[in-house]
């Protein structure tokens, strides 16, 4: 995992951060096509937010974004037997007014054939930023893992490159971000000898291959 600086390390000291963390399994959870910890999400785009200049506030909003998207999450993060919020009421309007642009333009085949002039008004520039933080980090993971063998592979290019456009996002800023987070991460076989358990898995690979 990166390590942060700045507002992005102290974001990870937040109950919202707390909050996403018990919800990605205590940081464990994987996505099922990638086998990438989820809250790598988070980690990313914390360190794209610092890039950016954000606040703390904004990067509590980020932190609690997972919670509130989609329905079920919210749902869920709002039902009477969870523990009660100790969120900042600023992250909170942050991450909802959030759910609201990017719910806006998902890759459904319903938005198959929108243009830029279909994506939403963004006016607050915190959700603007959580926005390229949010796609830069998604994009960067779709084309490392999924481009070509996801079923709606072209249609997710299209809608990267669309959302990015209309965040003013460049391809040579996005390739930038790219690569600075993909140096700040451990080599293979740096990680695999980061403990024990993984060590061992390293033997064994070698092992095989004897």
């Amino acid at each position: 995992m990166i390590k942060l600086t700045g507002n992005a390390l102290l974001a990870t000291t937040t109950q919202e951060y707390a909050a996403v963390h018990r919800m990605y399994g205590d940081g464990e959870e994987r996505a099922v096509r990638s086998g990438v910890l989820k809250i790598n999400h988070i980690i990313e785009g914390l360190y794209i937010l610092e890039k950016l200049g954000e606040d703390l506030v904004t990067m509590r909003a980020w932190c609690l974004h997972p919670l509130l998207q989609m329905d079920d999450e919210l749902i869920g993060a709002l039902s009477p037997d969870q523990q009660e919020w100790a969120f900042d009421w600023q992250a909170v309007a942050l991450a909802v007014e959030y759910r609201r642009c990017a719910n806006a333009y998902l890759c459904r085949e319903s938005t198959d054939n929108y243009s830029l002039t279909d994506l939403p008004d963004i006016p607050l520039s915190q959700v603007h930023n959580m926005l390229i933080a949010d796609k830069i980090q998604n994009r960067k993971d779709f084309l490392t893992y999924h481009f070509k063998t996801h079923e709606r592979s072209l249609q997710l290019d299209e809608y990267f490159t669309m959302w990015l456009r209309h965040l003013d996002v460049s391809e040579t800023y996005y390739n930038t971000v790219r690569d600075e987070i993909d140096a700040l991460y451990p080599t293979d076989t740096e990680y695999l000898l980061s403990n024990n358990n993984n060590a061992e898995h390293l033997q064994s690979s070698i092992n095989q291959l004897k």
